[in-house]
């Protein structure tokens, strides 16, 4: 899948959501990944590709060789997933 469409389901549960409603990883986010985004950014480091793991936190929002961050928490006009 494309990095456009992974990026649009997740801007898609966000928005979504409303206003009062917290947005929960386990519950709204890490299934649209599992399906999506983890066979090639996620545990199995064969796999994995361009350094970046969407499966924790730490890889998900740590900075690349690039330079670039996949999310920047509370910034999502800086995060490259976004």
């Amino acid at each position: 899948m494309s990095r456009t469409i992974a990026s649009g389901l997740l801007i898609g549960v966000l928005l979504r959501q409303p206003a009062f409603a917290q947005i929960d990883f386990d519950r709204d986010v890490r299934p649209i990944l599992s399906q999506h985004c983890f066979a090639c950014h996620g545990p199995d480091a064969r796999t994995r590709m361009a350094a970046l793991r969407l499966d924790t936190r730490q890889g998900a929002t740590r900075t690349l060789p690039s330079g670039r961050r996949a999310i920047v928490p509370g910034h999502p006009d800086r995060s490259e997933l976004i």
